[in-house]
Formats: C-alpha cells, sequence, structure tokens
C-alpha cells in the first residue's frame, strides 16, 4: 500500500468512459471526469485514511497570536506539540476551553490547540491555549489531508495503487446510473467498488503491530502539563 497510483486523469477517464463506448468522445470523457471527482468525494467522506497522514509547514509563534493558518488540503487535525518545549499539545474544544478559563487575555506556554475555520473560502486555523506569551517557538502539526481529485491530463490518481480499481469502479458506477440505475453493469460496478472500499478500511485498521508493551501514562508524559505547571489542575480526563 505504499505506492501511490501511476495512472494519470487521461488513462482514469478512458477506462471509465469505456462503460458506455464513449473513450473517444470528449463529452463523455468530460463525464467521466466528473464522476472520477464523485468518486473521490465518496473516498473521502469514508474515513480519515492513515496514508494521507502528512506534516503541515512549522509554525512559529507570535507573541499575543493565538490563531495560525494551516495548509488548504487539511481534512482533520491529526495531532500538535511543541518543538522547544518539547511538549504534545492536547486537542480541546474551544467552548470547553473558554469554560475552564474564564480569563481569555491569559498567556503563557501553549497546552492546547483547536481547529477554528474562518474567512471565504473557508480556511483553517489551529488556535493555540493559552495565547502564546513568547515569540519563536515552533508547533509541528500533523494532519490527515484531503484526497486531490486530479486536474491537469499528467496528474495521477492519489489514492494507493491496490486501491486505484475502487475509484474506477465505482465511478463507472456513478456514469451508468445516470444512463440506467437499474442497469445490471450499473450493480456490477458498484458492487465490486464497495468491496474495494470495504477491503480498503479494513486494511487501514490493521495495526499488526500494536501490542500492550507501551501504555500510556504520567510517566510517559501523556499529560499535556508538566506537574509543576500553575495549570496542572486542568488534567483532561481520558
Amino acid at each position: 500500500m505504499a505506492y501511490l497510483s501511476a495512472i494519470t486523469y487521461t488513462v482514469a477517464k478512458a477506462r471509465i468512459a469505456r462503460a458506455l463506448g464513449g473513450q473517444g468522445d470528449a463529452a463523455m470523457l468530460g463525464a467521466a471526469g466528473e464522476c472520477l471527482s464523485q468518486a473521490i468525494s465518496e473516498w473521502n467522506m469514508k474515513r480519515d485514511w492513515n496514508w494521507t497522514l502528512t506534516t503541515n509547514n512549522n509554525i512559529t509563534t507570535v507573541a499575543g497570536t493565538t490563531d495560525y493558518v494551516l495548509a488548504t488540503d487539511v481534512k482533520k487535525m491529526y495531532d500538535a506539540r511543541l518543538s522547544a518545549n518539547k511538549r504534545e499539545l492536547a486537542y480541546i474544544d474551544e467552548r470547553e476551553w473558554r469554560n475552564a478559563r474564564w480569563d481569555q487575555t491569559v498567556s503563557g506556554v501553549p497546552m492546547f490547540y483547536t481547529e477554528v475555520f474562518s474567512g471565504t473560502p473557508l480556511t483553517t486555523y489551529i488556535k493555540l491555549g493559552p495565547i502564546p506569551s513568547t515569540s519563536g517557538e515552533i508547533v509541528i502539526v500533523r494532519y490527515f489531508r484531503k484526497l486531490a481529485a486530479p486536474v491537469n491530463d499528467a496528474d495521477t490518481l492519489d489514492i494507493p495503487a491496490v486501491y486505484e480499481n475502487g475509484l474506477i469502479f465505482l465511478a463507472k458506477a456513478l456514469m451508468l446510473a445516470d444512463r440506467d440505475a437499474e442497469n445490471a453493469r450499473t450493480s456490477f460496478f458498484h458492487t465490486k467498488a464497495m468491496e474495494i472500499l470495504t477491503h480498503a478500511i479494513a486494511e487501514d485498521d490493521r495495526q499488526p503491530d500494536r501490542g500492550d508493551r507501551f501504555i500510556a501514562s504520567a510517566e510517559h508524559m501523556k499529560s499535556a502539563y508538566d506537574p509543576t505547571h500553575p495549570y496542572f489542575y486542568l488534567q483532561l480526563s481520558d
């Protein structure tokens, strides 16, 4: 699963349009491209795929600034940590933070993070709490990115090669459904697409190296707070 598909947008559209004999028809190829985008959107909604886990460009804190823009392809944040202070930040809902800290002007070394969305187009920000009191701290953020829909003919499918037919078959089913949803071929391609999707989810869940040798605890610095920190009493429950 380590290797991404080498199928280009041009080849993918031709394979999809072939379901209706339209691999040489410009209008059919355009419709095939739309169906492929819909199929990618379906896969995007199904889960946060482990192969999409990536790292945001380093964020440098500015004293007094709590919100920082994240990459445009962020789907869901995975974790965040401070580099210099060597602290894993704890995710907290912004409402919970407001309830826990009535004084929202408090500054210090960040301990929490949350996601906020604002602007047009909608932009994803990481909000740090408390407000950073110093500049120059590096925040390392990992996140699940969105599966990218191809735009140019030379673009390749943003999916492991072993699952590429899952997108192709689903796009074929969508294209056939526009013509005849009750057609047996529509059902065939949709069934095959769902089989591959189900297998992909199962593979994405499987973690063969996970064992009981490491148990998160205070000794392993599970807490977002140093025991000497004045906010240690805000210890999050599991």
